[in-house]
């Protein structure tokens, strides 16, 4: 983890080599001090069902620790569950995206001898087309 130009809080996300998953790593980073504190308990307190949490049980986290846990989540291929998730992915992402399914498509239309929109198959093409 490159924690030179990092202050504040961070979550650190990674394939954990002890088990199937991932580990997380909660720590604060303080470039004044040249310090790097680690959490290293978690304390869990009961409550009966239905009632509040309290206000003690909340993580406060910057933006830059949800960044942070997020970018770690997606790295180790974790991706949203539900359908409902809007994700917006970068224009250079969808543009290779699709250039690999028009490639699978003319793969496709090539063996089996199907037509496809938009793509023509071996046997649509110009013997001179197949020869250069």
């Amino acid at each position: 983890m490159e924690t030179a130009d990092r202050q504040g809080i961070y979550i650190n996300i990674q394939q954990n080599p002890f088990s199937f998953g991932s580990a997380a790593v909660l720590s604060e980073h303080d470039r004044m001090r040249q310090t790097i504190a680690f959490a290293t308990k978690i304390t869990f307190e009961t409550l009966e069902e239905g009632r509040p949490l309290p206000k003690s049980s909340f993580i406060s986290m910057p933006s830059k620790a949800e960044q942070s846990l997020m970018d770690g989540l997606w790295k180790t291929g974790v991706r949203p569950s539900s359908p409902l998730v809007h994700y917006e992915a970068p224009a250079g992402e969808i543009v290779a995206t699709q250039k690999h399914l028009d490639d699978m498509r003319t793969i496709v239309s090539h063996h089996i001898a199907i037509g496809l929109p938009g793509i023509k198959n071996q046997f649509d093409l110009d013997p001179e087309e197949v020869n250069s």
